[in-house]
């Protein structure tokens, strides 16, 4: 689905909205092993934060930017690094309490 916005919450505030897309939930790898790639060493999915059984929110490393905002995903939300650093540190730093996300149609 495109036009897509990732809306971040902290204590019950919104307090981000950054532009994002989701596709078909699936699930594109049965291994314990992600997807090869690396991100300045973390890997091809920087700042994961997993949500439920093995969907993630995750930093998207530069090379992948042109599939960021199309429906190609396989069921993970996907966000520019900065975004999902900064999703990362809000949830670790808050151990996920007070913490929360939706995605939302529109522009």
């Amino acid at each position: 689905m495109k036009e897509q916005n990732f809306c971040l919450f902290i204590n019950a505030t919104l307090s981000y909205i950054w532009p994002t897309s989701t596709g078909g939930i699936y699930n594109a790898y049965s291994s314990k092993i992600y997807p090869g790639g690396d991100y300045q060493g973390l890997g091809n999915m920087p700042y994961a934060v997993f949500i439920v059984r093995g969907y993630a929110n995750h930093g998207t490393p530069e090379a992948n930017w042109g599939d960021l905002f199309t429906t190609v995903l396989r069921g993970c939300i996907r966000l520019l690094p900065d975004q999902g650093k900064k999703f990362n540190l809000l949830a670790r730093e808050n151990r996920r309490r007070g913490v929360w996300a939706t995605i939302k149609k529109g522009p």
